[in-house]
């Protein structure tokens, strides 16, 4: 018994060590706290319903501290996410001594995988875009009637509505997995829904819940994807909390919950982390958010900075 134990556990870690994602999806719920999920429920499936994310079989916490401070900043936290090391508020993709840092895309850019179009000189010129073969997309349906491999999406002037000609969350994440999934090598793709936060900012509980349920049909998307796939990982974080939301019962104005407030800018509150697909198992407990890119590279036998 105690060989056939062994002879199964070396097994199980052999299974492990070559089962690897072959691309991975990652979905920022930007300031996307407990109590924003939360209220998305009881406004959209209802209390005992069930979001997309809430399928997810893998969960685990994050802690968002920055390098200088217990409540991060968008820009140091987008960098811990993206590079798996932590910096201080204000910083992006750079140590706190300035010293520049490789991000997840990068690196699955180095080892053949589909990301994004890259330009070696960083400029934005849309002439010289479209000169590279990029196809520039400006609403909803040039969005999904281009077949190029290389598209460039510019949907707003400023902030997106998400309201025709403009395209959704789901629907861009859709679009951009067709697209990256072509070549067998795989592919790393990273989707915000950016939206949530400045809606918390305002302590707009109805305007949270809209956004909230826009960025769960695009995890839906993904993982209506990764389960045919089964070679892909799909993970749901966020950078931070923004406004401390809690949902409390109901009233006679608000019929599905009421929101409480704990401030109008972010929270030094942890928070969630979600995962389907090979590797998944990874992401439980509580990580600091710069485990979470370091341990997609090691899914893929890589180290990140």
């Amino acid at each position: 018994m105690a060989v056939m134990m062994l002879a199964m556990m070396a097994l199980a870690s052999s299974c492990m060590a070559g089962g690897g994602p072959r691309s991975i999806i990652l979905l920022i719920g930007d300031g996307m706290g407990i109590g924003h999920i939360t209220a998305a429920r009881c406004a959209g499936p209802g209390r005992d319903g069930r979001l997309a994310i809430d399928t997810m079989p893998v969960t685990g916490l994050a802690l968002t501290h920055s390098a200088n401070a217990l409540v991060t900043d968008s820009a140091a936290a987008g960098t811990a996410l993206a590079t798996g090391v932590k910096t201080t508020n204000g910083t992006i993709s750079l140590t706190p001594d300035g010293k520049r840092v490789e991000s997840v895309l990068e690196l699955a850019r180095e080892m053949g995988k589909s990301t994004g179009g890259a330009r070696s000189d960083e400029r934005n010129l849309l002439d010289e875009a479209r000169k590279l073969g990029f196809d520039v997309v400006e609403t909803a349906e040039a969005m999904t009637a281009s077949a190029s491999d290389r598209i460039i999406g510019l949907f707003a002037q400023s902030s997106m509505t998400s309201e025709r000609p403009e395209p959704t969350l789901a629907e861009m994440t859709v679009k951009a997995i067709s697209t990256l999934s072509r070549r067998r090598n795989g592919f790393f793709l990273m989707s915000e829904g950016a939206k949530i936060d400045s809606e918390a900012h305002a302590n707009n509980a109805a305007g949270v819940v809209k956004e909230m349920l826009m960025f769960d049909d695009a995890v839906r998307a993904a993982l209506d994807f990764a389960k045919k796939d089964k070679a892909t990982l799909v993970v749901v974080t966020a950078d931070h909390n923004t406004g401390g939301m809690s949902v409390q019962e109901p009233n006679k104005e608000n019929p599905k919950f009421t929101a409480g407030w704990a401030c109008g800018g972010h929270s030094a509150n942890m928070v969630a982390i979600y995962a389907f697909g090979p590797g998944a198992e990874q992401f439980t407990g509580t990580h600091d958010n710069t485990e979470i890119p370091r341990i997609m590279a090691r899914l893929w036998g890589k180290r990140l900075n």
